[in-house]
C-alpha cells in the first residue's frame, strides 16, 4: 500500500519462519523486483536465519517464476502453497502497524490486498487408496488444543495462534478421517499442503480440502440430513473460532495417536 515519490507502488519482499520468530523484509521499486535482487536478499535473509530453511513457502502466484529462480540460485527448493497462516499474520500487523508510519513513502490503503490467488477448479475425489473407511465431524475446545503440539502424531503441522484472544471454552471443529492404511494417507495428506476445509450443500454436499496453490479435494460426502446438518453446524463454529479448525488421521475411533493432525484456517 505504498507509493514512491513517483507515485509508483512499492514492491516489498517479507520473509518469515513457521513460527513468526524470525522475520526479514525489504522494499524495493517495481523495477528491481528481479531474480537477481530476490535471490540476493534470499540469501542475505538465510544467513542471519537461526536454521537454514529446507523449504521455503510463497502464495504469489503472479511472481512464481522469479520465486523459483531465486530459490533455484540459493539452492532452497520453493514450494507453491497457500498454507503460510503466520506470513498472513504478519502482513495484516504490518497494514496496521508498520506501512501507515512509513515517513518515506504515500500511504495509500485503498490499493491494500492481501489476495491469495484461488482458481475454482471442480473438486476431485481422493484417489481410491486414499479414501478413508469412515470420517466424522468432531469437536475440541481451545483448552484441549492448547496441548495439540505434544499428542502422539506422525505427521503433524500446527502454527502460532495467540490463544489469549479465545476463551478456553470456544470451540474447534474439526474432521477426523478414519483409516486401516491411516499412514499413507497422512504422508500424502502431508504433502498436499492442507490449508482448509469448506462445508458445502447441494447436490455434490460434502467437505473439500483446499490444498496446495489451488488443489480441491474431496474427502467426505454428506449422504443425508443428519450430515448436511452437521456440515452447516461445522461451517458456523468455524466463523465462532475465527476461521480455526483442524483435520486428524487416525486407524479407528479408539486410536489415542493421530497419524497426523493438521491445524488449519479458512482463508477464503
Amino acid at each position: 500500500p505504498l507509493l514512491d515519490d513517483r507515485g509508483k507502488r512499492m514492491w516489498e519482499l517479507l520473509i518469515c519462519d513457521r513460527t513468526g520468530s524470525f522475520q526479514w523484509s525489504r522494499y524495493c521499486a517495481n523495477t528491481q523486483a528481479t531474480t537477481p535482487w530476490v535471490a540476493e536478499q534470499l540469501q542475505s535473509a538465510i544467513d542471519e536465519a537461526p536454521v537454514r530453511p529446507t523449504q521455503i513457502r510463497a502464495f504469489r502466484d503472479r511472481v512464481k517464476t522469479i520465486l523459483e529462480r531465486s530459490c533455484e540460485r540459493v539452492g532452497v527448493p520453493l514450494k507453491m502453497s497457500r498454507r503460510v497462516f503466520t506470513l498472513q499474520g504478519w502482513l495484516r500487523q504490518r497494514s496496521r502497524e508498520v506501512y501507515p508510519n512509513e515517513a518515506d513513502y504515500t500511504y495509500a490503503p485503498e490499493e491494500l490486498a492481501i489476495a491469495i490467488d484461488m482458481e475454482r477448479t471442480p473438486p476431485l475425489p481422493l484417489a481410491d487408496a486414499l479414501q478413508p473407511d469412515r470420517w466424522a465431524i468432531v469437536t475440541l475446545r481451545v483448552s484441549d488444543f492448547k496441548d495439540a503440539a505434544e499428542w502422539e502424531t506422525e505427521y503433524r503441522e500446527l502454527f502460532p495462534v495467540d490463544w489469549s484472544q479465545f476463551d478456553d471454552d470456544t470451540v474447534i471443529p474439526g474432521l477426523l478421517l478414519f483409516s486401516t492404511r491411516s499412514r499413507p494417507l497422512a504422508a500424502w495428506m502431508a504433502g498436499a499442503d492442507p490449508v482448509f476445509l469448506k462445508a458445502f450443500g447441494g447436490t455434490q454436499a460434502g467437505l473439500v480440502l483446499e490444498s496446495g496453490m489451488s488443489d480441491r479435494r474431496i474427502v467426505a460426502r454428506f449422504s443425508d440430513d443428519k450430515t448436511r446438518s452437521e456440515g452447516r453446524g461445522f461451517e458456523d463454529r468455524k466463523l465462532d473460532a475465527r476461521g480455526l479448525h483442524f483435520m486428524g488421521i487416525q486407524t479407528d475411533p479408539r486410536s489415542q495417536s493421530f497419524a497426523g493432525l493438521w491445524l488449519l484456517r479458512d482463508v477464503d
